[in-house]
Order: C-alpha cells, then sequence, then structure tokens
C-alpha cells in the first residue's frame, strides 16, 4: 500500500510537468492495474483514505497551474467563488496545505468537478472490479 500511495504522490507532483489529461490518464491507469491486481482483498476505507488524499493533491496541482495571483483569482470567481474569497486566496502566503484544504477551493473543485475533469477514483474502480 506505501508503494501506491508514493506512485499516486509522485504522479500528482505539481512540479512535474504534464498536462492533466496526462497525468489524469496515468493516475487512472497506475489505479487500475493496482485495483484489478488487489481486488480480492477488502480494502474499501484505504481507498477512501487514498481518494481523498488524491482530490487533494489534483486540487493542489490545479490551482499551481493557474500560476499568476490574477488568473487564479479569475478562475476561482468562474468557478462559482465570490471575487473577496478568490482575492484573499490567491494572495494568501500560507502553503499548499492549506490553500488545498480551503473552503473556497473544495467548493470551486468539488469532487464532482474533478471527475467530470477526469481525475479517477480508485473507489469507483474497486466497486466496479469487486468480484
Amino acid at each position: 500500500m506505501e508503494k501506491f500511495q508514493r506512485k499516486v504522490k509522485d504522479l500528482t507532483d505539481y512540479n512535474l510537468r504534464l498536462s492533466l489529461n496526462v497525468r489524469n490518464e496515468k493516475l487512472k491507469q497506475s489505479i487500475q492495474g493496482w485495483v484489478i491486481y488487489f481486488r480480492m482483498a477488502d480494502m474499501k476505507d484505504v481507498l477512501v483514505k487514498l481518494d481523498d488524499e488524491l482530490k487533494f493533491r489534483m486540487r493542489v496541482v490545479i490551482w499551481k497551474e493557474w500560476v499568476a495571483q490574477n488568473k487564479q483569482i479569475i478562475s476561482l470567481v468562474k468557478l462559482g467563488v465570490s471575487s473577496m474569497e478568490a482575492e484573499g486566496l490567491a494572495w494568501s502566503r500560507k502553503g499548499d496545505y492549506f490553500i488545498g484544504n480551503s473552503k473556497a477551493l473544495k467548493r470551486a473543485l468539488s469532487d464532482k468537478m474533478l471527475k467530470e475533469m477526469g481525475v479517477p477514483s480508485a473507489v469507483d474502480y474497486y466497486l466496479r472490479y469487486r468480484v
């Protein structure tokens, strides 16, 4: 499990310069292969935690792709966050952990939105391939 978590962390590293589509495809391949191999194990609780971590890391990756503060503000406002909240988040000097867990970013990049963007879910694959 630790090896797989390390693999997911490596693929969601925001310093890794991959497009979102390529990153999602590589994540999908890794998750799908791992889940199919270990599908006999009862691991739904572990995969729920992994999915939460994956969604958090993908929010940070998308946030980092918006690079400039003005782009971050514009993107957040387009996704339904108030301009005041967007400015506060964009000009915040707090780190990635704070930004990734902020209510505004979670609202803008909700689980549903991430799924529409193609971010894979380990739990979905597990439930699909579970024997």
